[in-house]
């Protein structure tokens, strides 16, 4: 791979939501919620979850504490307290719903995470060898600001009595990074997937996902025009909140997004 290949892209805490690049603000503009169902056709898992920055972890909650990763806010190594877990509530909320989903669960900070996104992106080509059936590609995240900057109630919405986690659905241009990526993503075909999921979960929940954000990072999504990264929850919300976000997403993956498999 070249040099621009196997450099990472590193996720900073924000001091604020970023901003999205007049130019890219023109373009999207154009760009219309008109995607019509990924058909889901034939066996084999249709949907891949998969985590760049397993280790990601959440605010400590009194009755789920975590083991933090010494030096490390906010990171676990016990991946069942990180957004692998969040992984597999929206794993199993998809398979509820009748469908085929693969969540890799591969551990992708271990050693270097400069590297992470190289690693994972290892995974992602060894699973799409394996099922030529998938379609869609998953990264789950949780978003990280600095002290501050938002408090726990703005990072939720109330459901029902109970803490909903906000999330976001992020597109990567593959512009940046060192003059940008050789292979990168086409990012206006992602785009029009991650604008259909996020109305369509405001729909079911109003307020619950915050507008598509469109970065430079590639984020692996040059792989296909279903490939998506989304954070769920940040380092103000909780696991238990973040879980809960799962059940309507799922719900609007299933609402005109995706049609279920025809075997």
């Amino acid at each position: 791979a070249g040099a621009d290949e196997m450099t990472d892209e590193i996720e900073p805490m924000l001091s604020e939501d970023p901003e999205i690049p007049d130019d890219i603000k023109i373009v999207i503009e154009k760009i219309e919620d008109n995607l019509g169902p990924i058909e889901l056709t034939g066996d084999g898992p249709q949907i891949l979850i998969y985590h760049s920055h397993s280790r990601e972890a959440y605010r400590q909650e009194p009755d789920r504490k975590y083991k933090e990763a010494a030096r490390e806010a906010f990171r676990s190594d016990d991946l069942n307290s990180t957004v692998v877990r969040v992984g597999d509530m929206l794993a199993h909320h998809l398979k509820e719903e009748g469908i085929p989903v693969l969540h890799d669960r591969t551990e992708h900070e271990q050693g270097n995470y400069n590297k992470s996104y190289v690693k994972s992106l290892a995974t992602l080509e060894k699973r799409m060898k394996e099922y030529d059936s998938l379609k869609i590609f998953i990264d789950i995240h949780r978003n990280a600001y600095k002290e501050g900057v938002k408090t726990p109630d703005q990072e939720v919405v109330v459901v029902d009595g109970e803490r909903v986690a906000k999330m976001s659905v992020v597109i990567g241009t593959g512009k940046g990074q060192l003059g940008g990526f050789k292979d990168k993503p086409n990012w206006k075909e992602n785009y029009k997937l991650a604008l259909k999921l996020t109305n369509k979960v405001n729909e079911i929940c109003p307020g619950l996902a915050k507008p598509v954000m469109v970065q430079n990072g590639r984020y692996n999504q040059h792989v296909s025009t279903n490939a998506i990264l989304i954070e769920i929850g940040s380092n103000m919300t909780t696991l238990s909140e973040a879980e809960r976000t799962t059940k309507y997403l799922a719900k609007a993956s299933l609402a005109e997004c995706i049609s279920k498999p025809i075997i």
